[in-house]
């Protein structure tokens, strides 16, 4: 929810603003000034949770996000060093509960969305993703009890952001697509501590969206059992491979969100745009960028996607 060109409008720039409140707020407002886009979401990136969790860090810059340069974990006999985490004190998570305290109190039209990494993915960050897989393959025990400590995280981080002022959280699950994990993984690691996190922040009322990258054909099963459980409509974010057809065929009774391409809104005409962003509204219930939003997009661009949908100017 950033562009390079709101950061010089704003004069709030990465990676600066990733660690300042009142710069992240300030860069999402101009990002929806100049682009019309009909949310306000923080944070930016996805490593506030494993920086608070002993990961090294490296910030980035105005284009490039930031991205952990050394895990926190080598193998499953560190698990026992991983920090307490506390959403008021613990790294950068302070920082993004005031930015949504400040977007919500602007008392704007848009919904105020917040972000948390998911159990899977956020164990796949923590520790290296090709060694966690390993680790999943080689001792599913150990796995399940990263994951399932990571799920209390992504609870408490998800929890507070709501109480801070997000109408709604988005759980981005990137690790846990189907070509990576599979459909036995998935079922075995990600279903179940999906299924309890999305309950808990059911039973407390908090409105989410689960994003899951790739090719959902191999946990459309297992993605099904998931809805049986959780019970009631649950909206599901897909990247740009996935067709809404494909989404609400598979999944009866999901809200579909997706899925207009990021490098096409990035590289493309403002015509092929409009064009692409016609087709996902008549297949999606919302329509929006598949995996984020690259930050040197062209405004207009993104224009061009709100007017398809909305028949704005």
């Amino acid at each position: 929810m950033a562009t390079q060109s709101a950061m010089s409008t704003s004069e709030c720039r990465w990676p600066e603003a990733h660690s300042d409140a009142e710069a992240m707020a300030r860069l999402v407002f101009a990002t929806q000034e100049e682009t019309s886009l009909e949310c306000l979401s923080v944070p930016f990136c996805m490593t506030v949770e494993a920086e608070a969790l002993g990961c090294v860090v490296d910030m980035g810059n105005e284009t490039v996000l930031p991205h952990v340069s050394a895990e926190a974990f080598r193998g499953p006999g560190d698990l026992s060093s991983l920090p307490s985490f506390d959403p008021a004190r613990s790294g950068r998570c302070p920082v993004v509960l005031e930015a949504l305290g400040i977007l919500r109190a602007a008392n704007l039209l848009y919904p105020v969305i917040g972000a948390v990494v998911g159990p899977v993915s956020l164990a796949a960050t923590v520790m290296e993703a090709g060694q966690f897989l390993r680790l999943a393959r080689k001792d599913s025990e150990v796995a399940e009890s990263l994951v399932s400590r990571m799920e209390d995280v992504a609870l408490s981080f998800a929890v507070a952001q709501h109480s801070a002022g997000a109408h709604c959280v988005m759980i981005a699950e990137p690790t846990a697509t189907g070509e990576v994990l599979g459909g036995r993984h998935f079922g075995k690691l990600a279903r179940p501590a999906l299924y309890r996190l999305l309950r808990a922040l059911r039973d407390r009322r908090i409105p989410t969206i689960l994003h899951i990258c790739g090719d959902l054909g191999p946990l459309l099963g297992e993605l099904r059992q998931l809805l049986r459980m959780v019970g009631g409509p649950l909206a599901i974010s897909v990247d740009a491979v996935v067709s809404g057809r494909t989404l609400s065929e598979g999944l009866p009774g999901c809200v579909t969100v997706g899925n207009v391409d990021a490098v096409l809104l990035e590289r493309g005409a403002p015509a092929t745009i409009e064009n692409a962003a016609h087709g996902a509204a008549c297949e999606f219930q919302v329509v929006s960028p598949a995996c984020g939003i690259v930050p040197t997009t062209p405004a207009a661009n993104l224009r061009a996607l709100v007017r398809a949908v909305t028949g704005g100017v």
